[in-house]
């Protein structure tokens, strides 16, 4: 039996909820009329059910963010999926068994975006905040995630969400609100983010959610609260995005993808080169081809420029990591080509380290004119000469280079 100390427990943490959703943006939630709402089901809402709700304008390769729910063994599930068909969010919500089709709500206003999930009348719900058109990153701005959903049992015949790859040790806790429940909470590094999920057990989660970009974060710690598990991201001396979780009630304040972009999807020097024709490059001599690579001479090809210094290791093994992926997609047109430092070893690096990749050593200006601060640095460049995306962390996912190499441009 659920003592009353538990209920007033519960009602604080719902109350902080809502604080919470209201309080992540200083100028409140928008006003204005749903950009999209579906109140009545498309389709029979039952096992394959399936609803995608546009949350943006398509992007320059035709994507677009979106939320999708679904049915799959007879629980609903809702996800925030990025333009590049990453997911930023999933929540397995509730059982779907004789219920209707939830209420999508998708709200924007100037500053700030809302996207709302009830389900069983209310009884659970996602709700989403996030900035939107800002005229500058806000990174003291998180977006904001709220989630009541239903507690799944440890073992239970529920859908798990899928977790990325990790790319070293992760940190998980356990914790239990009460005698009837337990919830787990751990962190993973999945570069180029900081992902937190959570669920009843290990290994069983029902919640994700992207916290932090890599190179944004100091790192993810975890603590327990008194009455639910917290994972941060400690950004100096605050801890600015959080996961709370007991297991049905999930609070969640992140950085979204779009923020992400902006502040380490590029340099803030060449934001605005974004979308136009790339410098060319300035070159002493090439290595690992019979004949000199000019952007130019590679229109109609998708180009990824790497910039990496032949006498640092790691720089060395980034850019050598990138044969599997050039010989993926050689056939479908990606060039993939280095520039090396003029202050590196490129004949030791190619005989000591088996480079196979086409680069050329700078003569310094290139760097200069691609502003690069420290390498490796990955920058894609469309079929038609322009400069797409800039990558700090790794090489772009796969994903983004067919979507670059389906388009005809």
């Amino acid at each position: 039996m659920i003592s009353h100390q538990h209920l007033v427990r519960r009602s604080a943490w719902i109350a902080a909820a809502v604080i919470s959703c209201y309080l992540s943006f200083p100028f409140g939630f928008p006003c204005d009329a749903p950009l999209w709402a579906a109140d009545e089901p498309e389709a029979k809402f039952e096992e394959g059910w399936r609803r995608s709700v546009p949350l943006s304008e398509p992007d320059k390769n035709g994507g677009t963010e979106e939320c999708i729910a679904w049915v799959q063994d007879g629980w609903l599930q809702v996800k925030r999926q990025t333009a590049e068909g990453e997911t930023e969010w999933q929540v397995v919500l509730a059982r779907s068994a004789d219920a209707v089709a939830p209420e999508i709500e998708f709200m924007g206003a100037a500053r700030v975006a809302r996207l709302v999930v009830r389900f069983r009348e209310g009884r659970y719900f996602i709700r989403n905040t996030s900035a939107i058109r800002s005229p500058r990153p806000r990174p003291d701005i998180p977006a904001n995630l709220v989630c009541y959903r239903e507690y799944k049992t440890p073992g239970g015949d529920w859908p798990h969400v899928p977790l990325p790859e990790p790319d070293g040790p992760g940190r998980s806790m356990s914790f239990s609100p009460n005698r009837l429940r337990t919830c787990c909470l751990w962190s993973i590094s999945s570069r180029p983010w900081l992902v937190t999920a959570t669920g009843p057990a290990v290994d069983e989660p029902d919640c994700l959610v992207r916290l932090d970009h890599f190179e944004l974060a100091y790192g993810p710690n975890g603590s327990v609260s008194q009455n639910m598990l917290v994972a941060n991201v400690t950004r100096g001396e605050s801890n600015e995005l959080n996961v709370r979780d007991d297991g049905e009630l999930l609070i969640a304040n992140y950085i979204d993808d779009p923020t992400a972009r902006r502040l380490v999807g590029r340099p803030p020097e060449r934001a605005n080169q974004i979308g136009v024709e790339t410098p060319e490059l300035s070159c002493e001599k090439w290595f690992n081809t019979d004949h000199p690579l000019t952007l130019n001479a590679l229109r109609g090809k998708v180009v990824l420029v790497v910039f990496f210094n032949s006498s640092d290791a790691r720089s060395i093994g980034a850019f050598r990591d990138l044969d599997e992926l050039s010989a993926k997609y050689r056939e479908q047109g990606l060039v993939v080509l280095g520039v090396d430092s003029p202050h590196g070893a490129p004949d030791k690096a190619v005989s000591d380290h088996g480079l196979k990749l086409p680069f050329v050593v700078d003569d310094g200006e290139t760097a200069k004119r691609y502003d690069v601060k420290a390498m490796p640095l990955y920058f894609s460049i469309r079929r038609d000469g322009t400069l797409t995306f800039v990558h700090k962390a790794g090489p772009p996912p796969p994903r983004q280079i067919e979507r670059l190499l389906e388009r005809d441009d």
